[in-house]
């Protein structure tokens, strides 16, 4: 590798590839090419190295067979490539309607161990909840913004702080950027509560941004703002 005129010490790769390589995803989609197809009813679905597989039914054990079938031949393929299927690092959720089905255990099993089942897995960075509520991702959203409003306000110090422009800036890049993050998957079924929370925080990072207090009418700030912009 060379940056500036500047190599790296040279390395062989006997396994693998190189993280964050250029060429490493299309080898590593070109080694991933053989993997066995899912049978009728059970849907593989995989981004890099990140793979969920799936399936549906009216009643979960026949599912649960079907995945645990599907599971084992995508184990051995695995291993005879010199490749792992992690039990520790996956997980197993029912996806139901019926909130008496949210806190059974599956019986999800890689080789002789039982993958772990969780009511919040999360894919591609997407909190999902087994009752499709989105509320968990919601939280997990929120939280982000209040911590980085904290850096907001760092920022906006009363002695050094920076401008206005700048604050829309790094608003835009470390909070709004969160809350725009795979929104048509998960604001259509969010509930008005949440929907609060979220809008609360956001006026609390443009009342740092445009410098007004907690007493200002909601509806002056994003004017405000925009004179900034």
């Amino acid at each position: 590798m060379e940056f500036r005129n500047a190599k790296s010490t040279f390395r062989k790769v006997r396994a693998g590839v190189p993280q964050g390589g250029v060429l490493s995803p299309i080898l590593f989609n070109a080694y991933m090419s053989g993997l066995p197809t899912p049978p009728d009813g059970i849907k593989l679905t995989s981004y890099a190295d990140d793979c969920t597989s799936y399936a549906s039914g009216p009643t979960i054990p026949p599912v649960c067979e079907k995945l645990n079938s599907y599971l084992t031949t995508l184990h051995e393929w695995l291993e005879e490539h010199d490749l792992e299927l992690s039990p520790g690092k996956s997980t197993a959720t029912v996806f139901t309607t019926f909130s008496q089905e949210v806190s059974m255990s599956l019986p999800i099993k890689i080789g002789q161990h039982t993958v772990p089942t969780t009511k919040n897995p999360k894919i591609l960075g997407v909190t999902l909840d087994s009752l499709h509520t989105f509320n968990a991702h919601s939280n997990n959203t929120l939280n982000k913004i209040r911590k980085r409003n904290s850096v907001l306000k760092a920022l906006a110090g009363s002695s050094w702080g920076k401008d206005k422009e700048l604050l829309t800036t790094t608003y835009k890049a470390i909070s709004r950027s969160v809350v725009n993050y795979a929104a048509p998957i998960w604001t259509p079924v969010l509930r008005d509560t949440h929907w609060s929370k979220l809008q609360a925080a956001q006026n609390s990072s443009l009342r740092v941004i445009t410098g007004c207090t907690k007493m200002t009418h909601i509806d002056e700030l994003p004017a405000r703002r925009n004179s900034y912009q």
